[in-house]
C-alpha cells in the first residue's frame, strides 16, 4: 500500500508550503486563502499610480527637465527652415528650384545622426553627446546668415541635421533609461516639448520676413523699372507682389539674420542645461561607459517602496507584508 506524500506544515508566520495564508483560528487545510500582497497592481508592473509618477518626476526632475528641453530644441530646429527658405534664397542668391535641396540636406544628415547615434551611445555616455549636440547646433543656428553661397549655407544644415538625428534618438533612450516600464507619461512631455518647439520657432521668425521669391532677379528675369518678365512674352509693371526691385535691395530688407540669432541665443540655456546635468552625474561618482549611477537608482527606487523581489511562488512582496519562516 503506497504511502500518501503529507502536505508541507505550515510555517510559523501563517503561510504554509503552498504558498497559502492559514487562518490562525481554524488552522485546517480547508481554511487555506491564496496568497495576496498587499502591493497595488500597477507598481508591480512598474507602472505606479499618479502619485508615483509625481514621485519619480520630484526623483529625476534634473533628467526630465533637461531632456524634454532638448527635444523643445529640437522641434525649433526642424520647424525653422521652412518659413525662412525665401529670405535664404535671397541671401545665397539661390533661386526657388535650388534652395528647396537644403531640405534633402538637413533630412538626410538627420537619418544618418540617428542611425550612429545608438553605436555611438555603446561608446559613449548620451549626455555627454547632447552636450556636445546641443552646444553645435546653436552655433549653426548663429551662422546661417552669414553663408553668402549655397554650398556653406548646406554644409551648416548637414551639421545641424546630423545633431538633430543624434537628439532624436537619444533624449528618448535617456528617458527610457531613467523611468523603465513607467516611461510613458515622460515620453508624451517629451514629445509635447517637441511640438512647442516646432510651433514656437515660425512664430520667433515671422516678423523678420521678406517672404518674397527672389527666382526673378536671379534668373534676370526683371528688369530695372520693375517689371516681370512673364513666360508668354508679356510684361506686367509695377508687380505688386514684390517690394523689392532687385536682388540687393531683397537682401538689404530682409532681416531674417535677426530671427537666426534670437533662436540660437534661445537655445544658449539649453546647452547650459545639459552640462549642468553632466556635471551633476560626475559629482555623484558617475563614470563614462558605467551604469552604476543607474543601478543603485533602481535598487534605491525597489527599497524605498519596500519590494523585495520574486519570491519562491515567482509573486513580488512587500517587506513588511509577508515574511516566509525559516525551515
Amino acid at each position: 500500500m503506497e504511502a500518501r506524500a503529507k502536505p508541507p506544515p505550515p510555517s510559523s508566520h501563517g503561510v504554509d508550503g503552498f504558498g497559502s495564508l492559514v487562518d490562525p483560528k481554524g488552522g485546517g487545510p480547508g481554511n487555506r486563502q491564496p496568497l495576496q500582497v498587499e502591493q497595488d497592481c500597477s507598481e508591480v508592473s512598474g507602472s505606479p499610480a499618479a502619485g508615483g509618477f509625481r514621485k519619480l518626476f520630484v526623483h529625476h526632475v534634473h533628467e526630465t527637465v533637461t531632456y524634454c528641453a532638448v527635444f523643445w530644441s529640437f522641434g525649433m530646429c526642424v520647424a525653422f527652415l521652412g518659413p525662412t527658405l525665401l529670405d535664404i534664397g535671397c541671401l545665397t542668391s539661390t533661386s526657388m528650384k535650388t534652395i528647396s535641396w537644403v531640405f534633402f540636406a538637413q533630412l538626410l544628415c538627420s537619418l544618418i545622426g540617428a542611425s550612429l547615434s545608438g553605436y555611438v551611445a555603446q561608446r559613449c555616455d548620451a549626455d555627454y553627446i547632447m552636450v556636445i549636440n546641443t552646444t553645435i547646433i546653436p552655433l549653426c543656428m548663429f551662422i546661417l546668415p552669414f553663408c553668402s553661397v549655397l554650398a556653406a549655407l548646406t554644409a551648416a544644415l548637414a551639421v545641424m541635421g546630423l545633431n538633430m538625428g543624434f537628439i532624436d534618438c537619444l533624449a528618448n533612450l535617456q528617458m527610457i533609461n531613467t523611468y523603465g516600464e513607467a516611461v510613458a507619461p515622460f515620453l508624451h512631455a517629451l514629445h509635447f516639448c517637441y511640438g512647442m518647439g516646432a510651433f514656437i520657432s515660425p512664430m520667433i521668425a515671422e516678423p523678420f520676413l521678406l517672404n518674397e521669391d527672389c527666382t526673378p532677379f536671379i534668373d534676370n528675369d526683371t528688369s530695372s523699372s520693375g517689371s516681370v518678365l512673364e513666360p508668354n512674352g508679356l510684361l506686367l509693371l509695377n508687380d505688386s507682389s514684390l517690394s523689392a526691385e532687385t536682388l540687393e535691395e531683397a537682401q538689404q530688407m530682409t532681416r531674417v539674420k535677426y530671427a537666426f540669432w534670437i533662436m540660437a541665443a534661445v537655445q544658449v540655456p539649453i546647452a547650459a542645461l545639459a552640462i549642468s546635468l553632466t556635471v551633476r552625474k560626475r559629482s555623484r561618482g558617475w563614470m563614462i561607459g558605467h551604469r552604476e549611477l543607474q543601478d543603485f537608482e533602481s535598487s534605491h527606487s525597489l527599497s524605498s517602496n519596500g519590494v523585495q523581489g520574486n519570491n519562491e511562488y515567482g509573486t513580488v512582496t512587500k517587506s513588511n507584508t509577508i515574511n516566509e519562516a525559516s525551515p
